[in-house]
């Protein structure tokens, strides 16, 4: 019972890992694999991940499945959706990127703005000679 479930689990999360769509509708297609899947174990308890693909297919053939049955308006407005989160997350990293570049040029201009107008002090003491005899 706990291999088939282990083997089931792993397939589902190749299969999640492929599906183009957001997280509810991957949710409700998960959820119909699941189904499809606890039957097919419920007959055959002792499947492994190769005959769950043999059965239903690999991981990248379901979400080709899925994209070849989904609608193009759909399917555009998920790309639209991707295309604005990777956008936001690479306009964040280099404005992190930025600020920290700007950060060091500026440590490293005050350094050697210091190193130009710092002063030593010397002190002089002035030692009184004495004669060796």
């Amino acid at each position: 019972m706990e291999k088939r479930n282990r083997e089931a689990r792993r397939y589902l999360r190749a299969i999640r890992g492929w599906l183009p769509c957001a997280g509810k509708m991957k949710g409700q297609m998960l959820g119909n694999i699941q189904s499809s899947l606890d039957e097919f174990l419920s007959e055959k308890p002792d499947a492994d991940y190769q005959a769950l693909v043999d059965r239903f297919g690999t991981p990248q053939q379901i979400a080709s499945t899925y994209v070849d049955e989904a609608e193009t308006g759909e399917l555009l407005r998920l790309l639209r959706v991707r295309r604005k989160v990777v956008s936001i997350i690479s306009a964040v990293a280099a404005a992190l990127v930025l600020t920290w570049a700007a950060y060091v040029t500026i440590e490293l201009v005050c350094d050697a703005y210091d190193a130009q107008t710092s002063y030593v002090n010397v002190t002089i003491t002035e030692v009184e000679r004495t004669p060796l005899d």
